[in-house]
Formats: structure tokens, sequence, C-alpha cells
């Protein structure tokens, strides 16, 4: 066997996440992980909303829609859902693969879509009606492959609409 600083037998244990890494100097166990878009999943249909897993077309609605089998939460609809708050949004922070937000006639704002700074991923933002402005667009200027963006009735202007320009 290999002797293996801790530190770096540690970091393999962190990236194969569902792994036993057995060494010279003993067992590292796999750490239970949390789903983050099962959490996720399982609140939106909750609040009433719809999800999209797997990128599939179909929208699952109702607390009996989750699947069984592991998936990725690809969309969420929260359209004119009152629960959907700057507050409630934030169990979507781990959520990286979500490409649809559609957050339409709610109560978020720019301090919610925070956590979605840096995504790369989202190809569909409706956000109709919401208090979203032109500082909370800027934080998906990271989306290149936007194909749909809807922001009817919000304070959004040209300033906005600039950091998608590229």
């Amino acid at each position: 066997m290999l002797r293996t600083p801790t530190a770096e037998i540690d970091a393999l244990a962190i990236a194969l996440v569902r792994c036993t890494v057995v060494w010279d100097g003993g067992t590292v166990k796999p750490k239970p992980q949390v789903d983050h878009d099962r959490e996720a999943a399982k609140w939106v249909l909750s609040v009433g909303g719809a999800i999209q897993v797997d990128n599939s077309p179909v929208e699952h609605r109702g607390p009996g829609a989750l699947p069984k089998y592991e998936f990725l939460l690809t969309g969420i609809f929260l359209d004119k859902n009152a629960r959907a708050t700057d507050d409630t949004l934030a169990i979507l922070r781990n959520c990286v693969n979500l490409t649809t937000l559609s957050l339409g006639a709610t109560a978020i704002t720019d301090d919610g879509l925070a956590i979605f700074k840096g995504r790369q991923n989202i190809t569909v933002l409706i956000m109709p009606g919401t208090k979203a402005t032109d500082a909370g667009l800027a934080h998906f200027k990271e989306c290149k492959g936007l194909v749909q963006l809807d922001l009817n009735g919000t304070p959004v202007t040209d300033a906005g609409l600039a950091h998608f320009k590229d």
C-alpha cells in the first residue's frame, strides 16, 4: 500500500462520495449525503408548485408526484405562489442542475435571486409580475444559453437586459 497523507485521503473521500476508502491508515466510510434536488423538489410540490426532472418536458405536480428514483431537479414552477419568497427560495441554493425557473407573480426580489449568481445552465427564466430589477437580472448574466426570458410587468430596463447582449 502507498503511504498517503491524511489530507489527500480526505480529499479523495470527498471526491468519491459514495465509496469506502481503505488505506494503510484506516477506513473512511462515505458520509450520508443530503439530496438537495429531492429536498427542494419535495418543498416545491408541498407548496403547490410543479417540478421538472432530468430535463423531461413532463411537469410533476402534487405531493405524490415526487419520483421514487434518483433524479436531477431541472425545473421549478412556482407562478402565483404566495409561499415563494426570498427566504423560501433559499432551498434551491444547492440545486445546480436547474435549467428552468418559473417564478411569475411571486414576491421574489433581487435578494432572493442572488442564490442563482454565477449559474450558467439556466435556459428559461420566467418572472413576470415580480419585483426583480436590473440588479436582480445581473445574477443571471452567465446564462449564455438563455432561450426564453419573460419579464413583463417588472421594473427591468434596457440596462438590465444589457447583461445578456453577448
